[in-house]
């Protein structure tokens, strides 16, 4: 087929199969002998990685490479019983043709090691690629001639670890999401099922997008983070989902489940792993961050929280941009296209309200009659500069207003009465409100900023009714609730108002509308002014109500009619009311819409009478100017379209308007007149608000304006009437001061600057009027302070205001000084005197500081006067008055500002100073004062505000190090600020006081000084001396410590517990923001303080590597620390201590020990930040250790036991880095793969370079002779002090280390593992201690359950290896021991692995629990009975916890046997299982005391009394204790008695054969019993066998199972059949029925089964086969099982056939008459018998029996005793013996027979004399024969005495022979005596009477197995005879023999006599 001439490719090509290529499904391919077996099926999808090509003809090439095949479903059809493990890809090496894939890229090659079929150490194969390795057909893999080249390495992580884009991780998600679909679908988990299938159908989608770039690069930015919100929901629906599945959270091997942190916004996988760490690394906290954020907020990073890492710029005094919101108007829904009559159109409004006011003007849609908008009308609006103030206040709502117009025909009406008519009214059809409050980006948990978003806004009618029935409101109702009951219906004007407070009062559906879709898009475009009012022609711009200082200055005025009142009307009762207003001037006009045109008059919506209205217009055109004229407002009422009467309303007079504000309590009533008539005929209320700046000036306000034209020629005397107009200023309301902002603040600063002026000038001369003056600066600063205050510091609304003035220099010349003197005064004055102006002065303090910066004379005076400013303000902090609190932290807020503003008039350094005074002045108030339950809340509150000092410090801290002064300042200012941040951080974190979130706050700022100075994002560029990197290695040994308290408060407080919610890390305001976690994402435990520590000491670990020498330099030189750093020395130390203080470097390393092996944050899941921590912790371990010093080898006593263990700590540590699951990446899924050696890198190399560089200190130089026997140069030392009994850790993870599949590992693992075995030999010339901490440690690796567990090729390679390296020679004695040595561990890791290999679930429980004991072989040997101890402990609280106390017993029983009956040795305490310390007596006692109790409460008493025997015993041989006696006799009378009484049912015995090369070598060709159920069916122990053995065949006949037990073939066959217990049970009397029961079931270990031969067509032929199964154990057997040791087979002929039916039949008879006799006895009433299942049973077999069939039933065995005599004495004794059992037979029948005629109901009597009838009928001959009377009927009464006197006369008796005769009977060394029946029917009663509890006839059928099985096989009669059958002294019977088998069986043989 193709040419033996394969050429090597120079690299792998890397390809995927596109087309399926099936070799293997053409049967005339797959069935020819010289096919290559490299031939496989490959399907689409798969990988192959070519290394060599062929060509069969031309055009035809073939490849040869390694196949990464994916998993099929056929696969997921035994994948269901593995929960925690899925089906992965298998690798072999295939041939495929060159056209069925398509090359993807070249690999390079890596060679495989020398020997050909030595294993890759970087990959697992299949199983059949894994055994045959050897290429050796005609066309061998790489051969030149006869030169082989090594096979190349598989590419096991090319996939992983190539540059894949996020599309291509996206298809390998896709790929890898499929595996768990089939596998959740195999399950039956379809909820989640349909959970990951949405996620498919979404990446998928999102990838195609990406694929064929069908987005804009807008819609790709945001798909970016779709794609890595649905790659991480994966993981959560996987977690979930097993978690289900489970009950309990899995141990996640191949990291499925991990959550990787990527960048989110272009959702790449971060790299850390190339590149230098201090230069190109992403940072550490930012990959941290994204890590919390993906593995616990729901849909990041699509939807994320704005929370910035390091604490902005404070936002105090910038200016937060209005809201703009654009709303489009989509269409109105209802069922009903019914209008009214005169119906003439509709229109809708629409406008902002929040719970409390309405916020906008409205915007009008007209509609025609089919809803659709009218086409020359605009349908969007814009909503423009909505106050901040006003979203973060509440909800905001979308209202919308349905009217309509509807045309009244009033003409008659006029004409009649002459009155006014109304042609035409408005009424309201319906309203509705949507909460729109999540579309502004400032809310939490916004919508999707820059996107429109679609609303459906629901519409309600409203009605008004006669119902007047109050609410009840009940205490501690929900206050939301409560209000809306409250509420009353009254009528369309509060229609929105029930509906946005839930009311369903007078709220109803109208079909006309009921539902209206609109579209709202949220916009920021800065502020909308006046000359973009009309800039947008397509969209309409709706203003707000309130003054907007934005906006353009125009007068408008909003009326609001509330309602009528009071109406007077005569005639016909009034339909509806209008009201229509109109104006004295012809320029002022109404509209309702922004966008409407304004109507000369305006007719309000037509309701009932007393109904409210509340609609709201506008009054357009009044002039800017005010004249002296004067307006009104006429409003004219119509009831039922006639007018009743009109009122007057004044609305201007001159330059005031009547402005009685909107929605306040108080509103205004017009009367209404008639005309000609002053009497009023109702009410209208309305309320009315004017908006603009030229009407309704404050007097006050225009005084100050004005000031210099009333009050400056006459200052001097009119100052008293200056200050009280400042005074009234200070009350003016906020619309009133924005409206005059600039114009007023202007004028405050002129009489401020003028009065200052005049009073230093006064004060020089001592003037009389400087108080005067000096009161009015006062006045004027306090006024200045309060308008800063109420406009600016509390409203950022307005923040422009002040800008625009600051921009136009609107201040007096040397008001700076001024106003800088004066603030300083107040501030030093803070003991003295402290007001409200004070208060105010902290929050404007920046303000006044840059209007005195504007106008400034003389700077060096100002630079000497911001000092002294600096100076108070120190003074201000520094007073520890509680009142003050709130004050000073209004201050603390601002500092930064305030040194922004002074860096123009000082350096840096007088900056830094500043900054240094003022934490210095805080110091440490507030620290750890924290709320208390017991406290009440004023104190708690009180404490609260003053913790808050030290968050507002810390805060400011890191402020100042993320701001100017380090951008932009000096080296030396920046050193002096680093130093100043170091020693406040130190301050918090290393007080008594732990103060969790000051502490977080101060990690915060040593993150932010790591963020600037280091990394890709690094501010600081001019480092290159590395002090400050070198200052971060002293804190490092700082940090340590301290984090090790934390570590064990936070434990010690449980703070590491599961929660729901968590903060951000490294948190920049306070309170910390609380999130809720992902609802998929189950509670998970995590400290984010101890995150933070972690993740400042891993970038700390990095910084310290690029420093090393120079620090070593530093310490060579005695140079112990850095001069510009020198302040921090009593913090962090110096240089020297780490080398001199030995507590250092264990402090340091118990921190790396914990941050890289957490568990204060599930470090399995967040793979992507333990990734990260573990590869900073081995950079610093590499490199911290070698500054720690090794004592010399000639002063041992130097190296002490701290020493000892810190360095098994550090190598432990060190190990667990290269074997953790971010290390060994070969377990896991591809994805995480990636993720973590991104991360990573190739960690395993660099940890195996630096444990070999390490282990080499320790070590001696060897000797000639030990170099030439051990093939080593150092070694031994302190080497062995490091592997320790008491602590395996280092064992262990050397043991691990050495299995990676990584060369560099496995040469120094192995390396390390020789050089400990050589040691060992030199001292201790056995290898009996190595054994013991070897085997503890591989199982502390194998048996971990949240560890992965290396593979059988990694063992092959380890053992393999370690021979290679030995050069010990075979004639040395160390040879043998340590190649014994090698063996143990290899068979106790096979062991391992073999149990690893079980699959999950409770079916296969008894199965891995046989390995475990397996494996305690192991441990016992090296004696760890506490490692046993466990085991056995969990073994038996599994058992419990199914309830199978027998198993529970049986494990007990393992661990009893581990004890001697030893009263002298004493035992320390035991927790698992729970016993105090004692002898090993008592151990031993309480355990078979405990398996007694538990084998009573199994129902296997039999057993029970064994563990009571071996107790007697016990006490009589080892420690006679009285007491023990006593108790043990009397548990055996309960359990004797218990025997004799309770009735129990038999479980179901199989015989199962394991068949085939799929079972392991220690299962293959075994043959087991298995104890089933009672009644369990034989296709019940199938489905139970399959499922423990996935993937087997059941074999259906014998025949084959035979055959393959001959052949194995591969796979799994198991072949199955019913056996039955052998049974040695005899006639005697003296054994009561129980009594037999007990003795079979004692030492149960040998099972029959019989089949039927073929070609048997009668009794006369039937041949059968009894196959006799003897087991090892005895039953019941733990994990109700036992191999079979020994199998016999026989033939049993025709007769022997008969014989055994014979017996069985009388064994069931006999069951039952013993039944009837014992319920008679016992006193139960006949009737009751009668009525019972038994008596029905009793009744079904005698019918059967004596109505035999023709040719049938028993009477067919009567050919053979009628038959021709034989001249076999055999056979002839056959005969005799079936014509015992045949009569025996007819005797029962005849006994049974009187009884039923005894207890048959009268009813069944008829049935009763048939049966007599047939009997006497069929067994006629044998009835003359025996002389059995037939006729006589059985007196019960007398029958009932016999048995009662029989039972009190043979009680002692038989306890006597139960008692002495126990061990007997249990030996079973005694003959089995038959007796022949008697000959008469008394006699048999007569015997049956003497012993009530023995059972007549014959025995069980297995008494003649075992006789029968002896005849065959020839065996030899011996020992003596007794009677079967009948009464002692019968004249016939036949003899057994007993013959002592094994101890357990005896086989009889029998002849007559």
């Amino acid at each position: 087929m193709l040419s033996s001439s394969w050429s090597p490719l120079p690299r792998l090509l890397c390809g995927r199969v596109v087309k399926p290529f099936l070799p293997l499904d053409n049967p005339d391919i797959a069935s020819s002998q010289t096919l290559s077996p490299h031939f496989r099926n490959i399907y689409p999808g798969d990988l192959v990685y070519v290394f060599e090509t062929a060509e069969s003809a031309p055009g035809k090439k073939w490849g040869r490479g390694y196949l990464v095949a994916q998993p099929r479903p056929v696969d997921f059809s035994t994948a269901t019983v593995f929960v925690d493990k899925l089906p992965e890809s298998k690798i072999a090496v295939a041939i495929v043709p060159y056209n069925y894939f398509i090359p993807l890229r070249e690999v390079d090659m890596l060679c495989t090691d020398d020997d050909e079929h030595t294993m890759n150490t970087n990959v697992i194969l299949d199983e059949n690629y894994a055994y045959n390795p050897e290429f050796s057909d005609s066309m061998s893999l790489l051969s030149f001639g006869e030169k082989k080249e090594k096979r190349p390495a598989v590419p096991v992580n090319d996939v992983a670890l190539s540059n894949n884009t996020l599309l291509e991780e996206m298809e390998q998600a896709l790929k890898s999401l499929c595996v768990h679909l089939f596998t959740l679908y195999t399950k039956g988990e379809f909820h989640y099922f349909k959970k990951l299938v949405d996620v498919f159908h979404d990446l998928e989608e999102t990838k195609m997008n990406f694929k064929y770039n069908l987005q804009t690069r807008e819609e790709a930015k945001v798909a970016k983070r779709r794609a890595a919100q649905l790659l991480t929901m994966i993981s959560k629906f996987v977690a979930e989902a097993n978690f289900s599945i489970q009950k309990s959270r899995s141990v996640d091997i191949a990291g499925y489940e991990c959550i990787l942190a990527r960048d989110e916004d272009s959702g790449e996988l971060f790299e850390t792993a190339k590149g230098n760490w201090n230069e190109d690394m992403d940072n550490i906290a930012k990959i941290a961050q994204s890590q919390l954020f993906f593995a616990l907020a729901p849909n990041y990073p699509v939807v994320k929280e704005d929370l910035p890492m390091f604490p902005v710029k404070s936002s105090q005094f910038v200016q937060s941009p209005p809201c703009h919101i654009l709303i489009d108007f989509k269409a109105i829904l209802g069922r009903s296209k019914l209008t009214p009559k005169g119906y003439s159109g509709m229109t809708a409004y629409m406008y902002l309200k929040n719970s409390k006011k309405r916020l906008t003007e409205a915007f009008a849609v007209n509609l025609n009659s089919d809803h659709d908008i009218i086409q020359d009308h605009l349908s969007a609006a814009m909503f423009k500069n909505i106050p901040t103030s006003e979203i973060d206040s509440g909800r905001i709502y979308l209202v919308c207003l349905l009217t309509e117009t509807i045309s009244v025909d009033n003409s008659m009406n006029v004409a009649t009465t002459g009155i006014p008519s109304l042609d035409y009214i408005r009424k309201g059809v319906c309203a509705g409100a949507v909460d729109i409050s999540r579309i502004f980006s400032r809310r939490k948990d916004h919508l999707k900023t820059g996107e429109a978003h679609e609303f459906v806004l629901k519409l309600y009618a409203s009605y008004m009714s006669n119902d007047s029935e109050e609410m009840q409101i009940y205490p501690g109702m929900n206050p939301l609730l409560a209000m809306s009951m409250s509420m009353a219906n009254n009528g369309w004007g509060e229609l929105v108002d029930r509906i946005t407070s839930g009311s369903n009062r007078g709220v109803a559906v109208n079909p006309r509308a009921e539902q209206m879709i609109i579209s709202v898009k949220e916009l920021s475009n800065g502020k909308f002014k006046e000359d973009d009012e009309n800039g947008h022609g397509a969209i309409d711009m709706i203003r707000t109500l309130d003054y907007n200082p934005v906006e353009s200055d125009y007068c408008r005025v909003y009326l609001r009619c509330i309602r009528t009142l009071d109406l007077k009307i005569k005639g016909v009762p009034p339909e509806y009311v209008t009201v229509e207003l109109r104006t004295s001037s012809k320029v002022l006009k109404f509209s309702k819409g922004t966008n409407e045109t304004p109507k000369s008059t305006w007719q309000f919506l037509s309701t009932t009478p007393d109904e409210s209205i509340s609609e709201l217009i506008q009054v357009v055109g009044l002039s800017s100017t005010p004249t002296n004229e004067n307006d009104y407002l006429y409003f004219d009422v119509f009831v039922n379209g006639r007018f009743l009467g009109e009122g007057r309303y004044p609305l201007r007079m001159y330059n005031q308007i009547a402005d009685t504000g909107l929605f306040c309590k108080k509103v205004k009533q017009i009367e209404l007149f008639t005309q000609n008539s002053s009497i009023p005929v109702g009410l209208v209320e309305i309320d009315l608000q004017y908006v603009g700046k030229n009407y309704n000036v404050d007097n006050a306000v225009d005084m100050v304006l004005n000031w210099r034209n009333i009050f400056e020629k006459n200052i001097a005397n009119s100052d008293k009437n200056l200050s009280a107009t400042l005074t009234k200023v200070k009350r003016a309301t906020l619309s009133t001061v924005i409206k005059f902002f600039p114009e007023l603040l202007a004028s405050l600063l002129e009489i401020y600057s003028f009065a200052s002026e005049k009073h230093q000038i006064l004060s020089v001369y001592g003037s009389t009027i400087e108080t005067k003056f000096q009161a009015l600066v006062t006045g004027a600063f306090e006024c200045i302070v309060h308008i800063l205050d109420m406009t600016i510091a509390r409203q950022d609304s307005y923040v422009y205001l002040f800008d625009n003035f600051l921009a136009k220099n609107l201040s007096p010349s040397k008001v700076g000084e001024f106003l800088l003197n004066d603030i300083s005064l107040a501030f030093k004055s803070v003991e003295k005197d402290w007001n409200s102006t004070g208060r105010a002065l902290c929050r404007v303090s920046v303000l006044l500081l840059r209007l005195a910066l504007t106008n400034v004379s003389d700077f060096k005076t100002y630079a000497v006067a911001t000092t002294d400013f600096a100076n108070s303000i120190t003074t201000f902090l520094s007073c520890s008055k509680d009142i003050l609190v709130p004050d000073q932290l209004s201050l603390i807020g601002n500092l930064e500002l305030l040194l922004e503003d002074l860096q123009t008039l000082h350096d840096d350094v007088q900056l830094v100073s500043f900054v240094t005074s003022w934490c210095d002045a805080l110091g440490l108030r507030g620290l750890g004062a924290l709320e208390q339950v017991s406290t009440n809340a004023l104190v708690n509150k009180k404490k609260n505000r003053e913790h808050q000092l030290i968050i507002a410090k810390m805060l400011f801290v890191n402020r100042s190090v993320l701001g100017f002064l380090v951008t932009t300042a000096s080296m030396e200012a920046r050193d002096l600020l680093f130093t100043n941040a170091y020693k406040c951080v130190f301050d918090v974190l290393q007080n008594e006081i732990i103060d969790i979130d000051a502490s977080r706050m101060a990690l915060g700022v040593v993150m932010s000084t790591l963020s600037v100075s280091f990394g890709k994002d690094k501010i600081i560029k001019d480092n290159e001396k590395k002090s400050l990197q070198m200052l971060q290695t002293q804190i490092m040994h700082t940090l340590c410590p301290i984090f090790n308290r934390y570590y064990e408060y936070c434990h010690a407080q449980k703070m590491i517990t599961p929660k729901r919610t968590y903060t951000q890390l490294f948190p920049s305001v306070y309170p910390f923001p609380v999130n809720t976690i992902d609802s998929n994402v189950p509670d998970e435990a995590f400290c984010e303080v101890l995150l933070e520590f972690t993740i400042i000491i891993a970038w700390l670990c990095v910084l310290t590597l690029d420093c090393q020498e120079d620090i070593g330099r530093l310490i060579g030189n005695g140079i112990d620390d850095i001069g510009m750093f020198h302040g921090l020395r009593p913090y962090v130390g110096g240089f020297m201590e780490y080398v001199t203080d030995p507590r250092k470097p264990v402090n340091n390393h118990r921190a790396l020990k914990r941050i890289t092996h957490p568990d204060y944050y599930p470090g399995s899941k967040w793979i992507s930040l333990k990734a990260l921590v573990n590869a900073a912790g081995q950079h610093y371990l590499a490199e911290a250790a070698m500054f720690v010093q090794i004592p010399p080898l000639d002063k041992p006593e130097l190296f002490t036991k701290e020493l000892q263990d810190f360095w098994i700590e550090f190598f432990s540590t060190n190990l667990r880095c290269a074997t953790s699951k971010v290390a060994s990446i070969e377990h896991l899924c591809i994805l995480t793969k990636r993720a973590c050696y991104n991360i990573t890198g190739d960690i395993r190399t660099r940890v195996a370079d630096a444990v070999e560089r390490t282990w080499l200190r320790f070590a001696r130089k060897a000797t000639p002779e030990e170099q030439q026997r051990f093939g080593i140069a150092e070694f031994d030392g302190y080497q062995g002090k490091l592997v320790t009994d008491d602590n395996v850790d280092f064992l262990a993870e050397l043991l691990l280390f050495s299995l990676q599949r990584n060369p560099r590992c496995l040469h120094v693992g192995i390396e390390l593992c020789y050089n400990i075995i050589c040691a060992n030999w030199i001292h201790t010339q056995d290898f009996y201690e190595l054994e013991r901490e070897s085997i503890s440690a591989l199982y502390t690796v194998f048996l971990s359950p949240d560890r992965y567990t290396p593979e059988p090729a990694d063992i092959r390679n380890v053992l393999s290896t370690i021979q290679k390296r030995s050069v010990i020679d075979v004639e040395d004695e160390a040879f043998h021991s340590a190649m014994k040595f090698i063996n143990v561990l290899g068979d106790f890791m096979r062991e391992a692995l073999q149990l690893d290999a079980i699959p999950t679930g409770p079916e296969f429980d008894d199965f891995r629990t046989f390995i475990k004991l397996r494996i305690s072989s192991y441990l016992m040997n090296v004696d760890k009975p506490e490692l046993l101890q466990s085991l056995i402990n969990d073994m038996f609280d599994l058992y419990l916890s199914k309830n199978d106390y027998v198993q529970a017993a049986l494990s007990l029983q393992l661990l009893a046997d581990t004890y001697n009956w030893d009263p002298v040795a004493y035992l320390p305490a035991c927790e698992a299982p729970k016993f105090p310390a004692q002898s090993e007596f008592k151990r031993k006692e309480a355990l078979y005391t405990l398996m007694a109790r538990k084998f009573v409460k199994g129902n296997r008493l039999e057993q029970a009394v064994e563990c009571y025997d071996a107790l007697l015993e016990a006490y009589k041989e080892h420690n006679f204790d009285l007491s023990g006696l006593s108790f043990c006799h009397g548990e055996l009378c309960k359990v004797f008695k218990s025997l004799e009484t309770v009735g129990r049912i038999e479980p179901s015995y199989f015989v199962v054969h394991c068949l085939g090369y799929g079972f392991p070598d220690e299962t293959r060709g075994k043959v087991y019993i298995f104890e089933g159920e009672a009644f369990e069916h034989i296709t019940s122990i199938h489905h139970r066998m399959v499922r423990m053995y996935p993937g087997a065949k059941i074999v259906k006949t014998e025949d084959e199972a035979k055959r393959l037990a001959v052949n194995p073939p591969f796979g799994k066959h198991l072949f199955i059949k019913a056996v039955t217990p052998y049974s040695n049970k005899t006639e005697s009397k003296q054994l009561s029925f129980m009594t037999q029961q007990y003795l079979e079931r004692k030492d149960l270990n040998t099972f029959v089964s019989t089949r039927r031969l073929p070609g048997s067509s009668n009794v006369t032929n039937l041949w059968t086969e009894e196959t006799t199964y003897e087991t090892e154990l005895s039953f019941p057997a733990l994990m109700n099982r036992s191999e079979v040791k020994q199998t016999n087979v026989v033939k049993l002929s025709p007769i022997k056939n008969a014989v055994k039916s014979l017996l069985e039949k009388n064994g069931e008879l006999s069951t039952l008459e013993f039944w009837v006799k014992r319920s008679l006895k016992e006193g139960i009433d006949p009737k009751t018998i009668s009525n019972a299942t038994h008596f029905n049973n009793l009744s079904r077999i005698l019918a059967g029996t004596v109505d035999s069939p023709v040719n049938g039933g028993v009477g067919q065995y009567r050919v053979f005793l009628t038959g021709a005599p034989s001249d076999d004495p055999e056979y002839e004794a056959d005969v005799g013996y079936l014509k015992n059992c045949f009569d025996n037979l007819i005797k029962l029948l005849n006994n049974l027979l009187k009884l039923h005629e005894a207890l048959v109901p009268v009813n069944l009597k008829p049935q009763h004399e048939v049966m007599v009838e047939l009997f006497q009928k069929n067994f006629k001959a044998e009835i003359e024969e025996l002389k059995l009377d037939t006729k006589s009927v059985l007196k019960l009464d007398e029958m009932v005495q016999a048995l009662i006197s029989a039972k009190i006369r043979n009680h002692r008796h038989q306890k006597r022979m139960l008692g002495s005769n126990y061990a007997e009977s249990s030996d079973m060394q005694s003959s089995s005596a038959f007796s022949h029946p008697g000959s008469s029917t008394g006699n048999f009663l007569a015997s049956r009477d003497d012993d009530d509890s023995s059972v007549s006839g014959s025995a069980h059928s297995g008494s003649i197995h075992n006789s029968l099985h002896s005849a065959s096989s020839g065996s030899k009669m011996s020992g003596s005879v007794s009677s079967y059958g009948g009464r002692p002294g019968s004249t016939t019977g036949w003899s057994a023999t007993g013959t002592q088998y094994s101890g357990k069986r005896t086989v009889l043989n029998y002849k007559f006599t």
